[in-house]
Parts: C-alpha cells; sequence; structure tokens
C-alpha cells in the first residue's frame, strides 16, 4: 500500500505525507507542532509546513484505529480540505 502511495505521488510531482495512526497518536504527529512564535504572540497556531495539511497525497495507514480525537480532525481534511488552525481556516491542497 505505501509503495502504490509513493508512485502516485511521484506522478503527481507533490508533495508526500504518510503516518501510521495508533490509539496513541497525537494531533501533533498529523498537523505538526505548536507554534512557539504563535504561543509568544498569544496565537495557539500549528507548524504545518510538510504535514498533512500542506500535502497533496496523503497515506494514512490503519487510519481506523486512531483515536477519537485524530478522527475528528481528520473529518474536516479529508471532507472539506480544510484545517483550523489557530484563528482562522487554512486550506488544504
Amino acid at each position: 500500500k505505501s509503495l502504490l502511495a509513493r508512485r502516485v505521488s511521484a506522478a503527481c510531482g507533490g508533495r508526500r505525507f504518510e503516518a501510521l495512526l495508533t490509539k496513541f497518536s497525537a494531533p501533533e504527529e498529523l498537523f505538526g507542532p505548536l507554534s512557539l512564535r504563535a504561543l509568544e504572540a498569544d496565537r495557539y497556531e500549528r507548524a504545518t509546513a510538510g504535514y498533512l495539511p500542506t500535502c497533496t497525497v496523503a497515506f494514512l495507514d490503519e487510519v481506523f484505529k486512531a483515536n477519537g480525537a485524530i478522527l475528528n480532525a481528520l473529518l474536516t481534511v479529508l471532507n472539506e480540505r480544510v484545517f483550523s488552525n489557530g484563528q482562522g481556516p487554512e486550506r488544504c491542497p
């Protein structure tokens, strides 16, 4: 499965993101760590560069083993291609 995702990503020429999800997966693994610069400015935002919200091809292995918090966050990303980051939504490719 992962080889197929890599090949599709190479054919599309886009950025690839891969993750193996478990019931212990944290949102930081998918959406990026909290931005310390934003926290200093009293904003709660994630640094999403290189993570799921900025990729064009995503391979999420064993997605249904993820916990409820991850699945709820993935719902809007997968359905609407929008990630709620801080004070405003972030469009996903």
